[in-house]
């Protein structure tokens, strides 16, 4: 049974892995990059010994390489709060408070 977007997203990467998955001003990423970068950057984090089910603030603009990070966190057992870069930073710095 498929409960997650990791389940779908390992699915998709072993059936077309070749296929792009998004696409920015920037370039694209298939499922295949997509799956890969969501891997590395789950195990930079769990490097860093953050934990499990932990908040961690996504500070990126809205582009393919956040949504790699969103998986990077969900890959290592955490959650991610996204935050726009265009957010006033008083904003961010009460979010950090509040997720500490």
């Amino acid at each position: 049974m498929k409960n997650s977007v990791l389940c779908y997203l390992e699915e998709i990467s072993k059936k077309m892995g070749n296929k792009t998955a998004i696409i920015d001003d920037k370039g694209e990423m298939t499922f295949s990059q997509l799956r890969n970068d969501g891997v590395g950057i789950a195990n930079a984090i769990i490097k860093h010994g953050i934990g499990e089910n932990k908040p961690i603030l996504v500070f990126l603009p809205k582009t393919k390489n956040s949504i790699a990070a969103f998986m990077g966190v969900v890959y290592s057992h955490n959650f991610y709060v996204p935050t726009d870069i265009k957010y006033p930073q008083d904003r961010i710095m009460k979010l950090v408070e509040v997720l500490e």
